[in-house]
């Protein structure tokens, strides 16, 4: 009997972010890092639906197979013994597998990646020591060992929580209970989010992509319009969760008036979703009376039995189709502009108790504009730093969601280290920091070693790639910064193969 409670409790916050607040871009944890900037990442497995415009040109082979040189600047440099010009290596210029592979790869397969990041609004943070105190003794003498859950918290949460008074036996006084109650509950934005972002299988190549994804957001508070038992504000849910197909193209260079040369790209995508919202008590057990129907259906495999949620007023489910084009635009080798323009066309399906009550919803175009500065550097130092790099985005443009300008900017900074094994970035988030970093594991680093790579390029495992995704996250999930903050942790780990 628990159990089939804990099913619809999971989905239901495993479930969907307020989709009336916010734009939607499609993170990995190595976007998160750099203040939540999506239109400059072409490693991320949701590629297709953050800017298709990146597909001009992906996956093409960094070597012409026309020419033996293997570094740009050696074509420039010919033969020249200039002292400012790097030692010229014959071999090293001529021997290179790549010279003889076709300028576009495979491109890169995505499989099963998993983004997930948890949160928690910051005043559950600043409250966290009457949380601990209040619950007091509670883990005295139980098996968690103190000595290894107190640092794991401890630096999960940089030392914000402290949980040691869960194993204190020091009782508290009914002063003291009553202090920590009221202390709590005075607080009225205290509350939960998550977001998982599932890649089930992704392909790109030059200018084609193909993805297959589930993407679930939720937030889950005591932060209603109504206060119950005098001082506890009234639960509020708001969810949203798609699992879909996108299907992209890149068109290519495009001369445009005023623009000039511009590559764009556009996707189209068809899905299924679920959104719901709540804001009282009543609301939210009703809500959950519905999940718990719906997770009855879904589990005797009929997924699209959406009349368990009754007339639609609190959890609703449908299809829907939208179309999105993005571009980029290298202005220099070092400064590129990108954009994305959302939901074009985006209408929605929903059906209620039965499809005679089915109507049409639309989801109104969204903009988001952005830029990246890549610092240039010598190239011989590549395998100490590499590509040291600033990225601004703007987010809502044409202003689709109450949303204040400050709460729509995204600023960061990101470079790699150590032949690209190391890469580690930071930035602002509508205002709130992040910070993090990827470790990159393939056998491909050693084929880009001077006379490793004559061995490892043959070798099929150097084309398989594992990314390990790390950062703490902030992020705004009301209407200005500081409305309401939420801070957590972002993880994800990337497999793909390709170059």
């Amino acid at each position: 009997m628990v159990r089939n409670y804990l099913i619809p409790a999971t989905i239901l916050f495993l479930l969907a972010l307020p989709n009336a607040l916010s734009a939607k871009n499609f993170q990995s944890a190595g976007t998160g890092y750099i203040g939540g900037v999506t239109l400059f990442d072409e490693a991320n497995p949701m590629l297709s639906l953050n800017n298709p415009g990146l597909l001009n040109n992906y996956g093409m082979n960094a070597l012409n197979p026309g020419s033996i040189w293997i570094d740009f600047d050696y074509q420039k440099s010919s033969l020249d013994t200039d002292e400012d010009t790097p030692s010229f290596d014959y071999i090293d210029a001529t021997i290179d597998p790549r010279v003889y592979a076709p300028s576009h790869s495979f491109g890169r397969l995505f499989i099963l990646n998993v983004f997930a990041s948890t949160m928690v609004s910051e005043d559950v943070i600043y409250q966290s020591s009457y949380f601990m105190d209040l619950m007091r003794g509670s883990l005295n003498g139980s098996s968690p060992d103190q000595s290894i859950l107190q640092p794991l918290v401890s630096a999960l949460t940089f030392g914000i929580i402290d949980i040691s008074p869960l194993y204190n036996t020091s009782p508290l006084n009914t002063i003291q209970q009553i202090s920590n109650i009221i202390q709590i509950a005075k607080n009225d934005k205290i509350g939960f989010s998550a977001e998982v972002n599932v890649n089930l299988i992704s392909y790109y190549r030059h200018h084609f992509g193909i993805t297959f994804y589930v993407t679930t957001d939720t937030r889950v508070g005591f932060f209603g319009n109504n206060k119950n038992l005098l001082f506890i504000d009234d639960p509020v849910v708001d969810l949203n969760a798609q699992a879909g197909l996108a299907f992209a193209l890149g068109v290519g260079q495009v001369n445009l008036p005023l623009a000039g040369k511009v590559f764009l790209g556009y996707t189209v995508r068809a899905f299924v979703e679920i959104q719901g919202h709540t804001d009282n008590i009543g609301d939210a057990l009703t809500m959950f009376t519905q999940i718990t129907n719906y997770t009855f259906s879904a589990n005797g495999g009929d997924f699209l039995n959406f009349s368990a949620f009754g007339d639609g007023q609190l959890v609703r489910g449908g299809f829907g189709l939208a179309l999105d084009f993005g571009f980029y635009k290298p202005v220099t080798p070092q400064f590129i502009i990108a954009g994305k323009l959302a939901d074009i066309i985006s209408p929605r399906y929903w059906l209620k108790s039965g499809i005679s009550d089915a109507y049409f919803g639309w989801k109104l175009p969204d903009l988001s504009l952005g830029f990246r500065y890549i610092i240039p550097l010598d190239k011989s130092i590549w395998f100490i730093i590499n590509e040291p790099s600033f990225y601004f985005q703007l987010d809502d443009l044409l202003y689709t969601y109450p949303i204040s300008f400050l709460g729509k900017i995204h600023a960061g900074f990101d470079t790699k280290f150590l032949f690209d094994i190391l890469h580690i970035g930071f930035g602002l988030n509508s205002g709130y920091p992040t910070l993090g970093f990827t470790v990159h594991l393939t056998p491909m680093i050693l084929a880009e070693i001077p006379v490793l790579k004559y061995v490892f390029l043959w070798i099929p495992a150097t084309y398989v790639h594992l990314k390990i995704h790390f950062s703490l996250f902030g992020k705004e999930l009301g209407r200005y910064p500081g409305e309401f903050g939420f801070q957590g942790y972002n993880i994800a780990a990337e497999l793909y193969f390709g170059i």
